[in-house]
């Protein structure tokens, strides 16, 4: 288990970011004040709030801290000295890495019958590449139960690749049963195909040819023809920056090619903030990583699984050292299960009564609230009760936040 103490940011404060307008001085935060229970920024389009992020993630890098951002819209490509990836393009993730869970998902295999054959229908791949070193799927009619049991005991913890392109024409070989005659054989898989239950998926299966042969997907699970880059397994970076102090102590994510994308967009950070989750788990540090996910409202409205990744981020990873900084346009984009998980805010400018409420702040501020100036927030941390009016430091770092200009 992990020792929470250890993991904090006790020597690390903001001394000149958050300049405090009644007092008219700047406010010293540490970073465990405001980061250690997670921070959540709001605010409406334009009120300032992705350049308080920066801000903040600017402070952590010179802080020497672990900083991992998730960017959904390419805004964040403009930081320096970071290791900037953009998943589809130099950042994949590595079918051997995923769970059967996660490839359903990204298939979006939702069929009951075939959801109870991918396990053993990747097995079955493992074995024709890795064991038998064949190209094509793994034929199960008329094997011996005994060969494919000899196998599959000689497949290694390494051997996780298989060829994804053919999982829908193996999952149609899982399919098969004995005669149902005195002809039957139980020493083999199987003699005959299940024709009854292949007609039942069929539509299903052809739906998973479509999906496999789809550019997003392709581009997500492969790597890309581009050999003048270099490729990485997006669950080997995140364990990089997870797991220990880099040179480069800031990872940035770049997911703007899926951004039209919704349904991708949401699995795509589900996975991500699982991952982080599980590595840390796995191997615990005792330094925090922050996590940075931005514009969240276009992920977050839907969610209702609290096994999903960020549920978990917000709920779990505080013990294991993951701090999150979640942004988002509204208060009402988050739901109410995790606003009482912040134990900070940073309001910018929000507009309704209805806004205010979801917060759980004094409701009198509201008014105050809606006439914020670009860059002016109230900032409340887990260590006091109090809201404070400040204006936001922006950082000297440029980001693309611009809207598309009407004069073409």
């Amino acid at each position: 288990m992990v020792n929470k103490q250890k993991i904090t940011n006790s020597k690390l404060t903001f001394e000149n970011q958050f300049l405090d307008i009644d007092e008219k001085k700047y406010l010293s935060v540490s970073a465990d004040e405001l980061l250690s229970q997670h921070l959540l920024i709001t605010g409406v389009t334009g009120s300032g709030k992705s350049s308080t992020a920066l801000t903040i993630i600017e402070r952590l890098k010179k802080g020497q801290q672990n900083v991992i951002v998730l960017d959904p819209t390419g805004e964040y490509q403009s930081i320096p000295e970071v290791h900037r990836v953009v998943l589809g393009d130099d950042a994949f993730f590595d079918i051997s890495n995923l769970s059967d869970l996660q490839i359903a998902q990204f298939l979006n295999i939702t069929n009951k019958y075939l959801l109870d054959k991918l396990p053993t229908a990747i097995k079955s791949l493992q074995i024709q590449h890795n064991i038998i070193g064949q190209s094509g799927v793994y034929r199960k009619i008329n094997r011996q139960q005994s060969e494919h049991d000899r196998f599959l005991s000689q497949l290694k913890l390494s051997d996780k690749y298989f060829d994804l392109n053919l999982l829908a024409n193996q999952l149609q070989e899982e399919f098969i049963l004995p005669y149902a005659d005195e002809r039957a054989d139980f020493t083999l898989l199987g003699q005959v195909y299940d024709n009854a239950t292949i007609a039942q998926v069929w539509s299903n299966l052809n739906d998973l040819k479509q999906t496999l042969q789809n550019e997003q997907v392709q581009s997500l699970l492969t790597r890309s023809n581009n050999s003048k880059i270099v490729h990485y397994d997006i669950r080997y970076l995140l364990r990089l920056f997870i797991t220990r102090r880099a040179s480069k102590q800031s990872l940035v994510v770049d997911l703007s090619l899926f951004s039209h994308n919704k349904q991708l967009n949401k699995l795509i950070i589900d996975i991500l903030t699982n991952l982080m989750m599980s590595i840390r788990e796995n191997y615990p540090q005792e330094f925090p990583v922050v996590v940075l996910i931005d514009e969240a409202h276009r992920y977050l409205t839907d969610i209702t699984n609290e096994n999903q990744g960020i549920f978990s981020i917000v709920r779990e990873g505080r013990k294991l050292g993951l701090d999150l900084i979640l942004s988002t346009q509204s208060p009402m984009d988050v739901p109410v299960e995790l606003i009482g998980q912040f134990g900070s805010l940073i309001i910018h400018r929000i507009n309704t009564k209805q806004e205010i409420q979801r917060l759980m702040i004094n409701e009198d501020i509201a008014g105050l609230i809606a006439t914020l100036s670009v860059g002016e927030a109230y900032l409340k941390t887990n260590q006091k009760k109090s809201l404070k009016r400040i204006k936001s430091v922006f950082s000297e770092i440029n980001h693309d936040t611009s809207n598309v200009s009407f004069d073409l």
